[in-house]
């Protein structure tokens, strides 16, 4: 039997939608956002050609983007709040950080509508 003691198939609604909601978020950044013609990649790392992708604004990919490299300072307590919040509110990274996190929310309200 599965960890918990349930059965496979027997989840409670809550549950349910805790699992469907995974499932799509992984989906998206596995998958519907790089194969997916409307997106190419758009919401990921982009699709290789026209489309860079959002992530690539903050997060390291095939370089090391200064919003990250401040953040990790941050973490890492080299570097002021100040200078993370500088390279965060650059347009382009602030843009990008919204957008992605707008799919996400949008992904969650469609699963947590009364949450």
């Amino acid at each position: 039997m599965p960890q918990g003691g349930k059965e496979h198939g027997s989840l409670d609604p809550d549950e349910t939608r805790y699992v469907s909601y995974f499932q799509e978020l992984d989906a998206w950044t596995e998958y519907w956002d790089i194969y997916h013609p409307g997106t190419r990649g758009r919401y990921y790392f982009g699709d290789g050609a026209v489309e860079a992708g959002l992530l690539t604004r903050f997060l390291p990919r095939e370089k090391v983007p200064p919003a990250f490299l401040a953040w990790k300072r941050l973490a890492l307590y080299q570097e002021t709040y100040d200078r993370f919040r500088t390279e965060v509110s650059v347009p382009s990274v602030a843009e990008a950080v919204l957008e992605v996190d707008e799919l996400i929310s949008r992904i969650f309200r469609e699963h947590f509508t009364n949450a």
